[in-house]
This record gives structure tokens, C-alpha cells and sequence, in this order.
């Protein structure tokens, strides 16, 4: 009988195989002791009344359920392995770069130098292309300080001629703050008030005033009535000045502005308003002006020209900027009722 027969064992063997036929004898015995068979839980439900048919059933949900159990667990662990390689590829590729500048940092040789590292040069304009020329300083030019640099230019522009007497292009100069209280404003200008002067233009100009005709500051005369209005129409147009600071201005009612107001300065007729005659013209500032139909919106400071006609006033909205433009309407006014006191 050979070696090779499947009834023999190499004898240096035999204590292993024993040893590991224990182990598998105790393993079915575990597994035997561990599970119960249909007809014993059949013979026990039959004695508490219960049909066989469903202890059938139910043995049969109890291993749907724990072959789904089984999928779940197997799926969880598919996931985190998933999760694993994906961090290890993500490792993997960030390292790359680092890999490739190690790479880049190689040892040259240069003659009458020695040995040294060519560390990578980061990209710059003179890389671009021989189309950029190097334009760095060179060591034995000084670097100009502000005031060479202001003589250098200044003997690199062209001569001034009639046209430009400053002498080539100059960039704009930003504009001026707006004037603080009591200065002269540019435009329109004028003398500052102060004292009684302010006193007396307050209470000139304090009051409801109701517009009656529109006026052309052209140069020319030029008034627009409104009495093509209907009796009982209201006029469009209402200035309102209160004692206290504040001002409305309402224009029918779909709109209004508020703020407040202040004389600046007491101002000669301008050009074209002189044919009016009015006898007294004053510079006012508003300030926080808001369209109340743009709540939190707040400009920054206005103007208002008034002058005042015997017991009219003339009001010109000047805008932004102090200055009577000739397209610029002015509206004629006289005294009207307060809004407090309209029914």
C-alpha cells in the first residue's frame, strides 16, 4: 500500500489531526446544542393550541429578517471598507506634489562652484517669455526716493502749452468734503451768518409754503401759474420749514422728503435769477435727506437756494451741489396752512 493512500496518515501528524478533531467535534456539538428543530417548537405551540401552520410562518419571517440583518452588516462593512481606499487614494495623490518637488530638488554642478541644490524657482514675469524684458533695478542704480520721483516725472511730460497751462494730462483730484456747518459753500457762495443775521433769516424762511407758480432761472422771465388747477385742487407742490430743524417736501401724494435744514449764508442774487427782484436770497444746507418711499436710505448734504418776494418765497432745489443750473424751476410760494392743521 502506498504512502499516498487516502486511509493513512504520516504518523508525525497523527497528534495534530487529533487535536483538531476535538476542536471540530466541539464545534458541532455548540452548533447542535444552539439550534432547535421546527417540530419541537411545533409539539410546544401545539400544546399551548397554536397550529403548526403558524409556527411554520413565523420561523419563516425570523430568517427573512435575519438574512436582511446579514445584507445590512455586510453592506456596512463594504461601505467602510469603500471608505477606507478612498482615503488611502486621497493620501496617495496629495502626496504626489510633494514627491514631485523632492524630485525637482536635484544637486548640479557648476564649474569654480562647487556642488549645490537647484531648489525649484517659483514662476514669474521673466518666465512669461522673451517678449518681458528683466526689469529689475540693477545694484549701482539707487533706488529714487519721493522726491526724485516727482522731478522725474515732471521733466518727462511735455511742455505746457495754451491749451493745457498745466502741462499734460492730470488725473482728477477727488471731489471736496461736503461743507461743515456755518462754512461758505462753493456755487452759489455767499456770506456766513451768524447772530441776529441767522436769527432773522430763520424766521424769514420758518413756515408752510405752498407753490403758486413755477420759476425759470434762465436769465429771462419765465413763470408757469399753476391756475389751470381745478378750485378745489391743492397745489402740487409744498415746502415745509419748521422751527425745529426739520423740513418736508411733499409733491402731491406720492411723494416726500424730509431732513433737516439750516441758513448757510446770505448770497446775492444769482445770474439767473436776477430779473426776479427779490430783495434777500439765502443759501441753505439739508442735511439727512431721506425719500421716505426709500426707508434707511439717507443722502448726504443738499442744497436750497430761497429768496425771499416781499410775502412769497421762491425755492430752488439746487441738488448735490450748490449751483443754479439754467434748466433748474423754481417754485413761487406763498404762506399755506401747516400739516398739522390741514382737515
Amino acid at each position: 500500500m502506498s504512502n499516498d493512500d487516502d486511509t493513512h496518515v504520516d504518523a508525525s501528524d497523527a497528534e495534530e489531526i487529533l487535536e483538531r478533531a476535538v476542536e471540530l467535534a466541539g464545534e458541532e456539538q455548540a452548533e447542535e446544542a444552539s439550534r432547535v428543530s421546527l417540530e419541537e417548537l411545533e409539539r410546544a405551540a401545539a400544546e399551548v393550541g397554536v397550529p403548526a401552520e403558524a409556527v411554520a410562518r413565523a420561523a419563516q419571517e425570523q430568517k427573512a429578517r435575519r438574512t436582511v440583518t446579514r445584507l445590512l452588516l455586510l453592506l456596512g462593512a463594504l461601505a467602510v471598507a469603500c471608505t477606507g481606499l478612498a482615503g488611502m487614494l486621497l493620501l496617495v495623490v496629495s502626496s504626489r506634489p510633494e514627491d514631485a518637488d523632492r524630485a525637482q530638488d536635484v544637486t548640479v554642478e557648476e564649474p569654480g562652484l562647487g556642488s549645490r541644490s537647484a531648489a525649484p524657482r517659483p514662476a514669474g514675469p521673466q518666465d512669461a517669455g522673451p517678449a518681458q524684458a528683466d526689469v529689475a533695478p540693477s545694484t549701482r542704480d539707487p533706488v529714487p526716493s519721493p522726491s526724485q520721483d516727482s522731478d522725474t516725472a515732471e521733466e518727462g511730460q511735455p511742455p505746457p502749452s495754451a491749451d493745457d497751462p498745466g502741462g499734460g494730462a492730470v488725473s482728477p483730484s477727488p471731489a471736496p468734503p461736503p461743507s461743515a456747518p456755518g462754512a461758505p459753500a462753493a456755487g452759489v457762495g455767499g456770506t456766513p451768518l451768524s447772530g441776529e443775521a441767522v436769527a432773522r433769516a430763520q424766521t424769514a424762511v420758518t413756515g408752510s409754503w405752498q407753490l403758486v407758480a413755477w420759476v425759470g432761472a434762465k436769465g429771462q422771465p419765465l413763470e408757469v401759474p399753476v391756475s389751470a388747477r381745478s378750485d378745489g385742487e391743492a397745489a402740487a407742490e409744498v415746502w415745509h420749514f419748521l422751527s425745529g430743524g426739520r423740513f418736508r417736501r411733499t409733491i402731491g401724494g406720492d411723494f416726500a422728503v424730509s431732513g433737516r435744514w439750516s441758513v448757510m449764508s446770505e448770497v446775492t442774487a444769482p445770474e439767473g435769477v436776477q430779473w426776479v427782484g427779490a430783495e434777500t436770497w439765502w443759501l441753505l444746507a439739508l442735511d439727512q435727506v431721506q425719500v421716505l418711499a426709500l426707508p434707511g436710505q439717507i443722502r448726504p448734504r443738499e442744497w436750497a437756494l430761497v429768496g425771499m418776494d416781499g410775502e412769497e418765497r421762491i425755492i430752488f432745489y439746487l441738488g448735490a451741489e450748490p449751483d443754479l443750473a439754467p434748466s433748474t424751476l423754481g417754485a413761487r410760494s406763498v404762506r399755506g396752512t401747516p400739516e398739522g392743521g390741514r382737515r
